[in-house]
């Protein structure tokens, strides 16, 4: 079960958390740049960093040309401190040592508003501790309120305990509040917000960005021979980066965009756009032409021509090429089902048009709709995030926010780090040619890696839904090696 026990008003409430408020519609964000991807190519599989024990090179030694094991053994001791064996036995009462350890600050909305979330988090954080933490690795974490001053202070406070690392926080404008601390004080920051113009020479994000997706999903569909796509996207922050980064691909692939809509979100009567998007009324008029002409050659009562006319009309729509083959949308929950409902109304059911979309459609609660059958989206691997899931609720007695798994891989991945740096150096690997490791990582949400620009860049699956569920159209890759 992975979220049926979502509805769909607090999925979408999550994503526009997570790809609205993390980014801040007071901000213009740039365009995105497909072909600005890392500058060093893979050379290895991406590191385990939920796989206890496993180790990744030291990246000053592998460029000194020195040869070092990919992983340690996979029977290596993990431990997490001055912690008894009992909390060894479970993560929620998990704690770390306080003396001699590698420090690592952890930055969420521990109270306000966003409490909860703060909240699993921190419990996602502390699991990835009890599976992957070492000796004497120190999770400290800080209350930002949810706010640009809680964050800032927070951050101040971090780097007063040393914290060597710094993961969070969870919005832009407390992205934007810590960053010139951590910048003062050149401590690298590991952020789990989406908006990629708070990046810098210390600043990365983690929050799964709209442009994989599109890239992966648009990528999909032509490999599947679908050439002509129209879109649709709210006319907000987040639509309007959704339609820039489709068209750029759009652009470099050749794929031809028969139309694009962007909508206001506070409208609640989409049908007379969709009519003109769906071009409804150019195709009724067609229809009605051609079924007039055969018609009007045949000697039948004015009352039968008018209904043999309104059948044929009938017929030569369905037999009629829709205007694009797929429609990618960039909505989801109840956004996504008026959309489609709109596009089936208006003679574009999914056996003639393919629906597209991105993470927004990663919601049990759509695959049950009859307008969504069969649509395809991009999203992390469903395999990696079942298991989570499943653990977590068994710990915790509910599921999990979606972002929560943010906080798991990057606390995973702070505990690798600090292993390795320890291994070889003598001193946590936090440095940025340690962060950009062109190989990558493995963790919940699949294979992921940061860029030179402080954005990341991750493996994605395509999936789709088939009877009522949510199943995988084609995997996820498990190397950025090309």
């Amino acid at each position: 079960m992975r979220y049926s026990q979502l509805f769909i008003l607090s999925f979408v409430f999550i994503f526009s958390l997570a790809l609205s408020s993390c980014t801040g519609s007071r901000y213009n964000l740039p365009a995105w740049d497909f072909t600005k991807k890392t500058e060093q190519p893979a050379q290895q599989a991406p590191a385990q960093i939920t796989t206890p024990g496993a180790s990744i090179p030291d990246s000053s030694a592998a460029q000194a040309g020195e040869e070092k094991p990919y992983y340690a053994p996979a029977n290596a001791p993990y431990t997490q401190g001055a912690v008894s064996q009992e909390q060894l036995q479970d993560p929620r009462t998990a704690t770390t040592s306080t003396y001699n350890s590698t420090r690592v600050a952890i930055l969420l909305p521990l109270t306000g508003p966003q409490a909860n979330l703060g909240k699993a988090m921190l419990q996602t954080a502390q699991m990835a501790l009890f599976d992957v933490g070492q000796a004497n690795f120190e999770l400290m974490p800080y209350d930002t309120e949810g706010t640009g001053d809680g964050a800032r202070i927070a951050a101040t406070k971090a780097i007063e305990d040393d914290a060597q690392l710094i993961l969070g926080p969870v919005f832009s404008n407390s992205v934007r509040a810590a960053k010139n601390v951590v910048r003062y004080h050149n401590v690298n920051m590991i952020s789990f917000s989406t908006d990629w113009s708070v990046t810098s020479s210390n600043v990365f994000i983690m929050g799964f960005l709209p442009f994989d997706q599109i890239e992966r999903i648009i990528t999909y569909a032509v490999s599947q021979d679908i050439k002509r796509i129209a879109a649709i996207a709210p006319q907000t922050v987040y639509g309007r980066a959704i339609i820039s980064a489709y068209q750029t691909l759009a652009q470099q692939m050749g794929i031809e965009t028969v139309d694009i809509l962007t909508y206001d979100p506070q409208n609640a009567n989409l049908a007379p756009d969709m009519r003109s998007f769906t071009h409804y009324d150019e195709r009724m008029e067609e229809a009605t032409t051609l079924a007039e002409a055969m018609q009007a050659t045949k000697t039948t009562k004015s009352s039968q021509k008018r209904a043999q006319i309104k059948k044929e009309i009938e017929r030569i729509k369905a037999e009629m090429e829709p205007p694009f083959d797929a429609v990618l949308i960039a909505a989801g929950g109840e956004n996504a089902v008026a959309i489609s409902n709109l596009l089936s109304h208006y003679d574009l059911p999914p056996r003639k048009v393919k629906r597209l979309g991105i993470g927004l459609f990663d919601d049990e609660a759509l695959a049950s709709e009859f307008a969504l059958r069969d649509a395809w989206f991009s999203a992390p691997s469903i395999h990696g995030r079942e298991a989570f899931e499943g653990r977590y609720k068994g710990l915790y007695g509910t599921v999990p926010p979606r972002l929560s798994s943010l906080a798991y891989d990057a606390t995973a991945l702070a505990a690798i780090l600090a292993q390795s740096g320890m291994q070889y150096r003598g001193i946590p690997n936090f440095n940025r040619v340690a962060i950009t490791n062109p190989n990558g990582f493995a963790g919940i949400d699949g294979i992921f890696r940061f860029l030179e620009n402080g954005t990341v860049e991750r493996g994605l699956s395509v999936l789709g839904f088939e009877r009522n569920s949510i199943v995988e159209v084609d995997p996820a890759p498990a190397t950025f090696q090309r």
